[in-house]
């Protein structure tokens, strides 16, 4: 959660170190199956050196008719790939109905690894994952059906891939879906908005009206907090590492305990630091105050550089967001 993902990703990073002379390195097909579908994003700019551009592409690989894995941010396309799709200029999309599925392999490459890092996620549209109102995800309609993709895997490779995961929690791909019926815990949408539909009016960063009240993607006992909108606190300065994601002091009251019945709540928004970010920080930055009104139903208000016994309560800055 940070930055525009406020809600839990649905993918997994995985990165790499710069390389040295020539990339040649690709990345395989997990399993046998078919490419349905190719994105094709502008060219990203290599950060340690701005003369190194590398293509910037979303594969969508069908293995069954109810099993997907996706790779986002991969680079130039494998040969065997490249010669049945053809050149896919930026900002353009292939797809399977045009043509045929490009047959793939366990093994074979698909495209080059990008820069050092992209994301990984597989889908099973036989699971749907424990959100309050799933037609809310409708925008990106695999996000409900995102699965652990370790446990598809076999030995030695399963552990292999494991080994590398920095969660050492079970699940240890994590998980996405923390909302708890009748509790403040999980994803929340501004009112008057769709989940992750764009806003009305087409496009725009429908994100900022996006709000999860959960726990840390590392370590699952520390309380989070991710908000999209602009709340007043300057991340850059007393946080650069929050993105909009933040720990509370104290690591509690756990959101998974507060209903209606719990009244106003005021959490003291914290700094996070530590290995990969995980422990509470040392910067108070801010009160976050929200109350459960019920009918899946909140009201919250984010206060910055103010301590929460120096808050009374909600003023007219407040927002209600649903479920």
């Amino acid at each position: 959660m940070s930055a525009s993902h406020v809600t839990p990703t649905d993918h997994l990073y995985v990165y790499r170190n710069v390389w040295e002379g020539e990339d040649t390195e690709y990345v395989l097909a997990p399993a046998d199956g078919w490419i349905v579908s190719i994105s094709s994003n502008e060219e990203r700019i290599a950060r340690w050196d701005s003369s190194i551009t590398v293509p910037d592409h979303r594969i969508v690989i069908m293995h069954t008719c109810s099993f997907f894995t996706i790779f986002i941010h991969l680079g130039e396309l494998a040969p065997d790939v490249m010669a049945h799709t053809g050149e896919i200029s930026p900002d353009s999309k292939w797809y399977s109905i045009r043509s045929t599925p490009v047959p793939v392999k366990a093994g074979e490459p698909i495209a080059k690894m990008g820069l050092t890092g992209f994301d990984w996620s597989v889908h099973d549209t036989d699971t749907i994952l424990d959100f309050v109102i799933p037609d809310h995800y409708e925008g990106e309609n695999w996000k409900i059906h995102t699965v652990d993709p370790f446990q598809f895997f076999e030995e030695p490779l399963k552990s292999d891939l494991l080994s590398k995961v920095v969660r050492e929690i079970e699940p240890r791909a994590g998980k996405i879906d923390y909302d708890i019926e009748g509790t403040i815990a999980g994803n929340w949408f501004q009112d008057g908005t769709v989940g992750y539909r764009v806003l009305e009016g087409g496009g725009g960063k429908y994100w900022e009206k996006h709000l999860t009240i959960a726990y840390d993607w590392i370590d699952p006992t520390k309380v989070r907090i991710s908000i999209g909108l602009d709340t007043g606190i300057n991340d850059e300065q007393d946080c650069n590492v929050c993105f909009g994601n933040y720990a509370v002091r104290g690591n509690g009251p756990d959101p998974a305990t507060i209903g209606t019945e719990s009244g106003l709540i005021k959490y003291e928004l914290m700094s996070r630091t530590g290995l990969n970010n995980v422990e509470i920080g040392n910067t108070s930055l801010g009160t976050f105050l929200v109350q459960h009104l019920g009918n899946r139903t909140i009201r919250i208000e984010v206060i910055a550089g103010k301590l929460p016994d120096e808050v009374i309560g909600f003023s007219d800055a407040s927002l209600i967001y649903r479920r």
